[in-house]
């Protein structure tokens, strides 16, 4: 049997939330590397798409004898010949991102929006609508039925 604050409780709610979403990415990002590429050329996506042509820019860089290319995202304006920073992993250099906070954390805040969400939703419920876990409450977790209980002040 575990008792936890209404705060405690929602600390933990949000790191098993976020948790999956955000330690992919920290990894990733503790062991990749920082270079500087260049764009080849811009590249263009979607031919006959119902929302049209996309374009990104590719990019290169040296790594060792090797040129390793891979598509940018769109939306910074990149032309042919600009310098880029990047980021990459020696083990799968392929999977490089241009190292700007919109492309290495863009996608996963995206996935994050919807547990984010449901967990300010709950966290935020005024008490005047009955929340699931009402303020200056503790929750009591065991291993037996009734898993987690609401005990109320």
């Amino acid at each position: 049997m575990i008792l936890f604050s209404r705060a405690r409780f929602f600390l933990l709610l949000f790191l098993l939330l976020a948790g999956p979403f955000l330690a992919p990415r920290l990894l990733w990002m503790a062991g990749s590397r920082h270079t500087i590429g260049t764009v080849a050329f811009v590249g263009h996506d979607g031919l006959g798409s119902a929302l049209g042509i996309s374009t990104y820019p590719v990019i290169f860089f040296q790594l060792g004898k090797d040129s390793i290319f891979f598509n940018g995202m769109n939306g910074y304006g990149y032309k042919p010949g600009d310098r880029v920073p990047v980021r990459y992993r020696l083990n799968h250099p392929e999977d490089a991102l241009i190292d700007q906070p919109l492309s290495l954390w863009g996608q996963t805040s995206v996935n994050l929006l919807l547990p984010v969400i449901v967990w300010l939703v709950i966290l935020l419920t005024p008490a005047r609508f009955d929340p699931l876990i009402p303020p200056h409450s503790k929750l009591l977790i065991q291993w037996k039925k009734p898993f987690i209980k609401v005990i109320s002040f």
